[in-house]
């Protein structure tokens, strides 16, 4: 799921490099593994959910990209893709569970509203959930990164 937030205030070019440390310090208090091998961005990968620390929100995280960027005059923004790579294949595992159980018991209609009902519970509300809490967070991050003001040129 690739989305975006503007900064807020506009940082200046080496301000974004401080940011992006500072959301890959954060991302690594949670328990991730970083990558700086972005240009302008880090990748990021959550530890297994028998492995971290904390139990909340993020638990649907698997892994992503963090990125800090202007295109063409427009103004910086971060940038993220999440992954949510546990989700899916519990989802797929769930749903492949319906159709086996309910293949010749249930009718073609049932089987599907059943599927349609484990896919919405399984796969799209963790990962609305997920992707809300990371964007709130995220947002949250970036306004509490230290910003260094280059030297002023008084004459």
């Amino acid at each position: 799921m690739l989305r975006s937030l503007p900064l807020v205030p506009q940082p200046t070019a080496r301000n974004t490099r401080e940011i992006l440390v500072h959301i890959g310090h954060e991302l690594a208090a949670l328990g991730a593994r970083i990558e700086y091998s972005v240009v302008g961005g880090l990748r990021f990968h959550m530890p297994p959910i028998w492995r971290r620390r904390r139990r909340d929100i993020f638990l649907a995280i698997s892994s992503g990209r963090v990125t800090i960027g202007a295109d063409s005059g427009e103004p910086w923004r971060v940038r993220y893709d999440v992954r949510f790579t546990l989700v899916s294949w519990l989802a797929l595992v769930l749903m492949a569970g319906v159709v086996f159980a309910g293949f010749h018991r249930w009718t073609g209609t049932r089987v599907f509203n059943v599927l349609v009902l484990v896919w919405g519970a399984a796969y799209v509300v963790p990962t609305i959930a997920a992707d809300r809490a990371f964007r709130w967070w995220l947002a949250a991050t970036c306004r509490a990164a230290p910003r260094t003001d280059p030297p002023s040129r008084e004459r």
